[in-house]
């Protein structure tokens, strides 16, 4: 073995480039088609292949290129087997059906506590885990069972080992049975009797590889003996006693050498956390301009590669990772996890899913905006609770859109009829159940094949577009996949797609370099990097050295014993590349390491040990320059998926001097309550969406409890009954029918709860009602449309001066013997509620909130006969005060009627009447006069201040992920609070 010793002066890939020219001398044509280079990586074979064509276009020669393999690849080539090599699908596939295929008891070492209900997808996370385990032992030409046959080697767990040994055996039994080879079993033969096929080359070279396997080494001694065999160490002639015979750093050699001084060309920047590293990153890229084509992003910590892509494509700083991008974040893996969640649970939930997706919404509903379609299953979801497709035709059937809903959408030019809706609506479902049973029943790769050809029909790729590039690309490394699973059998559709997606979430894709780009390459890579100037992203001490988490099969005393790699080799390895990468950028260029204190999380993170390599009397002023204290405080942990946008509030319409056309009784509490949460969910329709809504939301079940009250109210053959079971048994027989005309014949669990649940709460109410009707108590109106009412009879309109008030009242009573009426207004809510502290609460003193509110809001009053003369209230809520104000118009001769709540809670024992005490005529001109203090709020376009103790007492919460206790900093309201305050009424 020759050991050549490179020009540390100059870049490693150039150093490599001249000296293969320099083999051959000034020869017309270039011929290395006998050499074989074995280099660290895949990207430093390109880069390598980029650059011989580049030097031999600029010198006017031909060249005929030698062979580059990265040490997988060249270990492969010197194997020889019967059938094909399993791919790592297909081995994945049998090591998954071994486990299987084996009994309880005889997995009891290796899975005490094995559930009773395993699946495939469930077995398949261990296999993957045993698979790893044989690639790693195959490093040293073992497979688990020649470990058991290892000499002196006494392991702790030998009925483990015994019993991995058996699902090893099983493994390669279905492979063999499929005609395929195992392939760690092929690498530990060539370990054992060395390279079997011919070879197509007569001089190999390691091209400065860091580190080998002791599979690797072993092969090269053998080929030495038959082939010139060479290893070009990138370093100083002068540290030829640090390097093996193989070019390899020796690991006593490289642990404890120092790193150059802080300053050029290395230095350390320590940042605060993930965002500050990525800004000081950003400005320093954008300052440089130009010179970006002679700077390298080191992707050291893997995990911010999306969020590094993400900020500086936004800024124009287009990057390149010659690594790829993980199939994971494409569009058709995404696919495929929403048609596995469909395949594996199929409802509307996982409808829902596929119809977000663009092409598929496409091809399955062309005629139908997408939009539309994800608001009709919005629709069946939330109004109907529908999961079950089992009766989907009636769902649909009873869809109705809104034209609103069109409208908010932006498509209320188009001419969506009701009937196109339900019949694209439908079309969508079928499609996706027609597709479902073809992959239960037909070959799933003809299936998958086919699914993805129609998915992609009504998409024109542009190959100019980069999105369209990835979709192109990725569609190719799905079917190379699916090739690479042909010895495959015996698996159903979902499991077969639960093993493609495991092994293409392996993958990647690459993308082609198209020019003007920063590269961002990994640390392996980083040697063959020419750029003059590195700039190394989370350069910490998990990543770099290279961290590997306690393997509960390979512990590193164990590893060493098998003769396997160990964390001293690891870090004498990256010791020797941080040299290297310094070492060349002495004359010209820097090494820039960015560290951060903290993770997006907010979990302290330390710098790379790397960092601290150096004399001991250097160590304290290192530690203290790195890891001292910084000025800047410990950010919040920010959660993973925490939405990063500031809320924008649009202006209200410009205020027109003109008070509201119309106004509800239950709007006036929402102002009252909060003036903002009044402009959030009333003016520009702010609402929440509960998209996993399982049961009744408090107001769909509060409405079918009215309706089984209003049916009772307007039937006379009952509501004069004074027999508590007649009632009750008249109530049970309405929920039925209102809660299966809604929601279908069959109700899922969590609807069968609430059903019950409104049983057992009509059993009270059935009583109390028994009760009024025996003391004399007559059902005079019921679900009283009082707008409705007073519009049709001779009385006047309900108005506060030109605002027409609407509003419902549950139901109005009348006592002959005692010549009195009463307002009831049923409540539905899990507590009981008082109708006096439902209306007013105390004024508090000092209050922020309190000391801002206008004097109409304030009763100077007791707010009840219990409370003292000089307590002072404050309106939250007027809607019983405006139902007597609106019954002096209804009935104007009437004595003054009571008024209260009829409390249906969640505790039963609760449920009774409860009536304001005290209400009276100063009370009534009061509250409307807060009305109409309101109104003229309104007229003026006022919507402050915000309350910050809203959520006490308010039972909607229109925004509930809102601080509003900082809204005024990150928001600009002054266009909401146009008026002053202060301004009387």
């Amino acid at each position: 073995m020759t050991r050549i010793f490179l020009d540390t002066g100059k870049p490693l890939l150039n150093a490599v480039v001249q000296h293969l020219f320099r083999i051959l001398g000034a020869q017309e044509i270039l011929d290395w088609s006998r050499i074989c280079l074995i280099v660290p990586t895949r990207h430093s074979g390109r880069r390598l292949r980029e650059a011989l064509a580049v030097e031999a276009s600029r010198s006017h020669r031909a060249i005929i290129p030698p062979t580059i393999h990265t040490p997988e690849s060249f270990l492969n080539t010197l194997v020889r087997s019967a059938h094909p090599i399993a791919s790592e699908g297909e081995h994945l596939w049998a090591m998954t059906s071994a486990l299987l295929s084996m009994r309880r008891d005889a997995l009891e070492p290796l899975i005490p506590n094995l559930p009773d209900a395993t699946n495939f997808t469930w077995m398949m996370a261990i296999a993957r885990s045993l698979c790893s385990l044989r690639s790693s032992l195959s490093d040293n030409g073992l497979t688990i069972r020649r470990v058991l046959t290892l000499p002196g080697l006494d392991l702790e767990e030998s009925d483990r080992w015994q019993c991995l040994a058996l699902i090893e055996q099983f493994c390669l039994d279905i492979l063999d049975r499929a005609q395929r080879s195992d392939p760690y079993t092929t690498l530990a033969d060539l370990h054992s009797g060395g390279q079997s096929g011919s070879l197509h080359f007569d001089r190999l070279i390691l091209a400065a590889l860091p580190m080998l396997t002791p599979s690797l080494r072993r092969q090269i001694i053998l080929l030495a003996s038959s082939v010139a065999c060479e290893a070009w160490i990138y370093s100083h002639p002068e540290d030829e006693s640090d390097f093996d015979d193989l070019g390899s750093p020796i690991p006593d050699r490289w642990l404890y050498r120092p790193l150059p001084a802080h300053g050029e060309p290395f230095q350390v920047v320590r940042c605060l956390d993930t965002d500050s590293m990525m800004a000081q990153l950003e400005s320093w890229l954008k300052n440089v301009g130009k010179a970006r084509e002679s700077i390298a992003i080191g992707l050291i910590d893997p995990s911010l590669a999306a969020v590094m892509e993400s900020r500086l494509t936004a800024s124009g700083i287009p990057l390149f990772n010659p690594g790829g991008k993980l199939f994971r974040y494409t569009e058709i893996f995404h696919t495929l996890q929403c048609w596995r969640a469909y395949l594996d649970q199929p409802g509307l939930t996982s409808i829902i899913d596929l119809a977000r997706i663009g092409m598929l919404s496409s091809v399955a509903a062309p005629h139908l905006p997408q939009s539309v379609l994800l608001a009709a299953m919005d629709h069946l979801r939330i109004e109907y609770l529908v999961e079950s497709l089992q009766d989907i035709d009636l769902w649909i059937s009873r869809l109705v859109i809104h034209p609103s809903v069109l409208t908010s959408l932006g498509l209320e030019h188009r001419s969506l009829s009701p009937m196109q809706i339900r019949n694209d609506l439908l079309a969508f479902f079928e499609w996706a159940q027609a597709w479902r049973r073809r992959f239960e029943s037909e070959d799933w790769r003809v299936v998958i094949q086919e699914f993805l050809e129609e998915i992609s029909s009504s998409r024109a790729l542009n190959t100019g577009s980069p999105i369209d590039k990835n979709f192109i690309l990725s569609a190719g490394t799905l079917l190379a996949q699916l090739d690479q699973l042909n010895g495959v059998s015996e698996l159903s559709g979902a499991s077969f797609l639960s093993l493609l997606m495991d092994t293409l979430s392996h993958s990647a894709i690459y993308p082609e370099r198209s020019g003007g780009e920063i590269d961002s390459p990994g640390w392996l890579e980083l040697l063959w990097e020419p750029a003059g100037f590195l700039v190394l992203v989370g350069f910490q001490d998990h990543c770099v050295p290279e961290s590997r988490t306690a393997d509960i099969f390979l512990p590193e005393k164990l590893r060493l014993r098998l003769g396997l790699p160990g964390s001293n080799d690891l870090l004498a390895r990256d010791t020797y590349i941080m040299h290297a990468l310094v070492s060349a950028r002495i004359d010209a260029g820097q090494v820039t390491a960015l560290t951060s204190d903290y993770d997006s999380r907010g979990n302290p993170l330390r710098p790379s040990r790397l960092c601290f390599l150096c004399d001991d009397s250097d160590l304290p002023g290192k530690v203290s320059l790195w890891m001292g204290e910084k000025s800047a405080p410990k950010p919040d942990p920010v959660p993973p998926f925490q939405n990063s946008w500031k809320l924008k509030i649009p202006p209200p319409v410009a205020a027109s001097g003109l008070p509201p056309a119309r106004m509800s009784v239950t709007a006036f509490s929402r102002y009252l309550e909060c003036p903002f949460r009044y402009f959030l969910s009333q003016v520009i329709g702010m609402e929440p969406i509960d998209s996993f809504k399982i049961e009744m939301d408090p107001a769909e079940f509060g409405s079918l409890f009215h309706a089984i009250l209003e049916d009772y109210g307007r039937d006379p053959s009952i509501h004069l009954v004074q027999d508590g079971e007649k009632i009750h048994q008249y109530f049970v027989a309405a929920l039925n029918r209102h809660i299966h005309q809604i929601y279908g014949s069959k109700l899922p669990a969590a609807l069968w709860i609430q059903h019950e649940s409104l049983i057992q709460r009509l059993f009270h109410v059935a009583q109390i009602e028994a009760r009024e009707r025996a003391q004399g108590w007559q059902i005079l109106h019921t679900e009283v449309k009082i707008h409705e009412l007073l519009q049709n009879s001779t009385a006047s309109h309900w108005k506060l001066g030109s605002t027409q008030l609407t509003g419902i009242i549950d139901r109005i009573e009348f006592n002959p013997t005692i010549k009195k009426f009463r307002i009831i207004d049923f409540k539905t809510s899990s507590t009981a509620r008082n109708p006096m502290s439902a209306h007013l609460m105390p004024f508090r003193n000092g209050d922020p909130w309190h000391d801002s509110l206008p004097e109409w809001q304030i009763l100077n009053k007791p707010s009840g006969t219990s409370r003292p003369k000089s307590e002072r209230s404050v309106w939250i809520n007027i809607q019983l005060p405006l139902y007597v104000y609106a019954f002096q118009k209804m009935f104007p001769s009437e004595p003054w009627p009571f008024v209260g709540y009829f409390n249906v809670p969640k505790n039963v024992m609760e449920t009774e009447m409860d009536f304001w005490d005290g209400f009276d005529e100063e009370h009534l001109a009061s509250a409307v006069r807060c009305a109409e203090g309101v109104i003229k709020s309104l007229t003026q376009n006022r919507f402050l201040p915000i309350n910050p103790s809203f959520q006490k007492f308010f039972k909607r919460e229109p925004f509930p992920q809102f601080m509003f206790n900082d809204a005024k900093q990150i928001l600009d309201l002054q266009h909401l609070n146009e008026s002053s305050q202060s301004d009387p009424v």
